[in-house]
């Protein structure tokens, strides 16, 4: 037995003391409830499934119909699969990880948003930047008013409304992590962005470790020095990765279909080309009906 399969046995073990795990043909999927903390929506979260579940064709349809039997109260089911599963309509990207493999060289990686290449890849030289650690003071609370927008953003690309006190608390939360590293971008001497990484991150499912790059954004309206500036945070966190000896997990946000369809999947696909592998996708099926009426 492998490694990976071990991991994912010992994640099955616990999933079952817990009592999450179901049964369908044999098979085993991993489903609880879960409360999204920004949204507040009650979802089905089914983290895991045998591969011979997501490989029968009516198997998504059926785990709706299951969802209301495990928990009536719930509005949505959210799927994780492996980056090479597709599912039906209705159903919707809300999440895609990517990695960037800790002993890959060559040319830099490009950043997280660029839908496609151009100066994200490489980017000019931009007079007065400099990367650095975060200052402690005015800094930290940059960091946490971007992060926060970061993720009230990110739920308005999704159509959702978003608590943005939980944001700002979540916020708070990642940069008092232990394990927490910020790259701050500063344009002649005042702080223009950042990437915030989380250095110790285990996936839940695989136990695999990776530095994750939390969120990553420049405050500076020009597009060419964005990129760029996107560019160089991106390089600085892919080479922490790679000085600890580990790949860099990121992830795009998927906005909903009636907001911008295809945007996330011009995203990934771009970095696809660029030395990151699509990992896993968290996939969204309403149970509601009524979104993007």
């Amino acid at each position: 037995m492998s490694t990976a399969v071990r991991a994912v046995e010992r994640y099955l073990a616990e999933a079952a003391d817990a009592g999450l795990v179901e049964h369908a043909d044999g098979r085993r999927y991993v489903a609880g409830a879960y409360v999204d903390p920004l949204s507040n929506e009650r979802q089905l979260l089914v983290e895991y499934c045998d591969e011979e579940l997501l490989a029968a064709p009516e198997w998504p349809a059926r785990l709706v119909e299951r969802a209301s039997a495990l928990d009536p109260a719930v509005a949505a089911v959210v799927l994780r699969v492996p980056g090479t599963v597709l599912l039906p309509e209705p159903w919707e990207r809300t999440l895609s990880y990517v990695l960037h493999p800790a002993d890959r060289t060559g040319p830099g990686p490009g950043d997280l948003t660029a839908p496609g290449p151009g100066p994200a890849d490489v980017g000019p030289e931009v007079p007065g930047l400099a990367i650095g650690p975060l200052a402690p003071g005015p800094e930290e609370d940059l960091v946490t008013r971007w992060l926060t927008r970061a993720m009230v953003d990110g739920g308005a690309d999704r159509g959702d409304a978003v608590d943005a006190d939980a944001a700002a608390r979540i916020a708070r939360e990642f940069l008092d992590a232990p394990d927490r590293r910020t790259c701050v971008a500063r344009l002649d001497g005042a702080a223009v962005g950042h990437a915030t990484l989380l250095c110790d991150v285990r996936d839940e499912v695989t136990r695999r470790r990776a530095v994750e790059l939390v969120d990553i954004l420049v405050d500076i309206p020009d597009p060419v020095r964005r990129g760029a500036v996107i560019a160089a945070l991106t390089r600085a966190a892919l080479a922490h990765a790679h000085r600890l000896g580990l790949p860099l997990l990121g992830h795009v946000v998927h906005p909903a279909t009636h907001v911008a369809a295809g945007h996330g999947e011009r995203i990934v696909a771009s970095l696809l080309t660029r030395g990151w592998n699509l990992d896993h996708v968290f996939w969204r099926r309403s149970l509601t009906h009524d979104e993007g009426a």
